[in-house]
């Protein structure tokens, strides 16, 4: 008689530990505000780029200036519509535990800090490249357009560079914690032994027969040819 394999098991999924689940709600949180973002910078758009026609108009490579407003404001909603949906997904894999998107999340996250903070640090220098350009022209346009844009506009931007800071490193630092670590750790198949049949008991003698008694031997029945 042939045995098969001992059958596997799946594993038991793991409880998921809440540094996990506080990272995965902050990445929905950074792809909503990603998505308010893009909305606002897409409503904003016409109003950027009249700013940036009335400022540079008449001005040496003035329309070279705008065609570059224009580019960095179409391409700045394109990347924050990708961003938010690379958010979702990485949200996603995270509270399911899969330990690719994890590491895809400290790419992701550490390029994000590296971006909001260099965007946050640009904002406050904004003023002073302004004052630092030689030509006279440039400058002057360059305060133009500045002073036409809200000044909501501008505080929107720095506070979301800044939140958005704090949460993409509070994710990385979330899931590289022990706990984290744990859940997001491969489990092995558990094995499953064979079950145990039960033993069955030995079959008495027939009846009218007795046992052969210690050190003799067993007699032939009648009528059978002696043993040569």
């Amino acid at each position: 008689m042939s045995y098969g394999v001992p059958p596997i098991a799946a594993p038991t999924p793991r409880p998921r530990p809440n540094t996990v689940t506080v990272a995965g709600m902050l990445l929905y949180g950074l792809a909503g505000l990603t998505v308010i973002n893009a909305i606002i910078s897409i409503a904003t758009l016409s109003t950027t780029l009249d700013a940036a026609k009335d400022a540079y108009s008449g001005v040496a490579n003035g329309d070279a200036a705008i065609t570059a407003a224009r580019i960095a404001g179409i391409a700045g909603i394109v990347i924050a519509l990708i961003f938010a949906a690379l958010w979702v997904v990485l949200a996603v894999g995270n509270l399911r535990g899969r330990n690719g998107l994890r590491i895809t999340t400290f790419v992701i996250a550490g390029l994000a800090v590296l971006c909001y903070g260099c965007s946050s640090a640009s904002a406050g220098f904004q003023n002073r490249l302004t004052d630092a350009n030689t030509d006279e022209q440039l400058k002057a346009a360059a305060q133009k357009m500045q002073d036409s844009i809200p000044s909501w506009i501008t505080a929107w931007s720095i506070t979301v560079a800044v939140v958005s800071l704090l949460a993409s490193a509070t994710v990385i630092i979330l899931l590289a914690l022990p706990a984290s670590n744990q859940f997001f750790r491969k489990q092995e198949p558990e094995f499953v032994p064979y079950p145990q049949y039960p033993q069955y008991p030995q079959m008495p003698p027939a009846q009218g027969t007795q046992p052969p008694a210690e050190g003799t031997q067993p007699t032939a029945p009648e009528g059978t040819p002696p043993a040569p």
